[in-house]
């Protein structure tokens, strides 16, 4: 049997974080948050191991042409000012920097 936390810690720390995007982005970006931590969810509590959006970027990320393109959408976002240069858009790229971070740098420590 799993321990009621293993489910509630994570609830919460999703709130938190859902709470902070709310606060950072303009609505768009925000649904498309909510979009793609739905999915995370779903792919967190269905019967397939190994699916999430993190292990799936990692599976591709054997192909040096994946980071790249994340850089370069990363880039436009910044050029053509989709995140601003305000405040909330150092936070926007202080985020994405950290999840970049995520999904590039810590698989390469395996």
């Amino acid at each position: 049997m799993t321990s009621p936390s293993r489910f509630v810690v994570p609830a919460l720390i999703g709130v938190g974080l859902m709470g902070a995007f709310y606060h950072l982005l303009s609505l768009p970006w925000f649904a498309l948050v909510c979009v793609l931590m739905a999915i995370e969810v779903w792919t967190l509590v269905n019967k397939h191991q190994g699916d999430t959006l993190s292990e799936t970027i990692w599976a591709l990320n054997a192909r040096p042409l994946v980071p790249f393109l994340f850089a370069v959408f990363a880039t436009l976002l910044l050029e053509r000012n989709v995140i601003p240069s305000t405040p909330e858009g150092l936070w926007v790229a202080f985020a994405l920097g950290g999840l970049f971070g995520h999904l590039f740098f810590s698989r390469q420590c395996e």
